[in-house]
């Protein structure tokens, strides 16, 4: 069984290997996670399988890909860090929210005979249960042979994932508009106070559902989200000046 190290086991890295553990030998690394800690996940989650073990940071020498399940800011830092134990050739995924900042730094910090691939996953742990069927996700291919793409694309198929194939820079442009702006509008309801409401409509509560969701994620995905697409602060200021408008329409009449 092919050997396949993930950096990072928080919501999302657990998902991943939810799906990809009967495939691979997978080895943790995760400065939170301890053995006891993921003996415990292992057993609540997948029946204690054993080919999931924690990694040591040097035992990346041993290991051709590396998935990168890790916050946007911290890209630049955990690259850095295992820079120095990567062979060549080692094909590097990262499943970042926004793409053009990691895989820049990830080409800028990264020894140039690895490979890179940029993935976003256009769903998480509250939109997924047992099956990937019908899910979308995005490929970055960033510094990659044309055979091997081929490859993690056959692999990804199996799972009947929706596959869209972008540049980080169209990436980043959509996100912005799906994605941020999604993520803006549920906490500016969350500060808003939204709650259940007896007298409730259909809308009302696909609102609720919005802020309840995007909630589910880290403060901190939220504002490396915004910080690091350079699209975010636009997009964000047109819905604003636009409810502006709005509401000086309803002033004037």
């Amino acid at each position: 069984m092919k050997k396949i190290a993930l950096i990072g086991f928080g919501r999302f890295g657990k998902l991943i290997t939810k799906f990809i553990y009967k495939d691979f030998e997978i080895c943790v690394f995760d400065n939170k996670l301890t053995k006891k800690k993921l003996d415990v996940w292992k057993k609540k989650n997948i029946n204690g399988k054993s080919n999931i073990e924690l990694l040591n940071e040097k035992d990346i020498s041993k290991i051709s890909i590396v998935l990168l399940c890790v916050p946007i800011s911290s890209v630049k830092e955990v690259a850095k860090k295992i820079n120095k134990y990567l062979n060549d050739e080692t094909l590097i995924i990262d499943f970042c929210s926004v793409k053009l900042y990691p895989l820049k730094v990830l080409k800028r910090y990264l020894k140039k005979s690895t490979y890179i691939l940029g993935t976003h996953p256009l769903f998480g742990p509250d939109s997924v249960s047992d099956s990937l069927n019908g899910k979308k996700i995005v490929l970055c291919p960033e510094r990659i042979p044309e055979s091997l793409f081929e490859k993690v694309h056959k692999y990804l198929s199996k799972f009947k994932l929706k596959i869209i194939i972008s540049s980080a820079k169209d990436h980043d442009k959509r996100t912005a508009y799906t994605l941020c702006l999604t993520q803006f509008i549920g906490r500016g309801l969350e500060k808003f106070h939204m709650k259940e409401e007896e007298f409730d409509t259909l809308t009302f509560n696909e609102l609720l559902h919005i802020k309840n969701v995007v909630l589910n994620d880290t403060n901190q995905l939220f504002y490396d989200m915004q910080i690091y697409n350079p699209y975010a602060k636009k997009m964000r200021k047109k819905l604003l000046k636009d409810f502006n408008d709005v509401e000086r329409k309803l002033i004037t009449k």
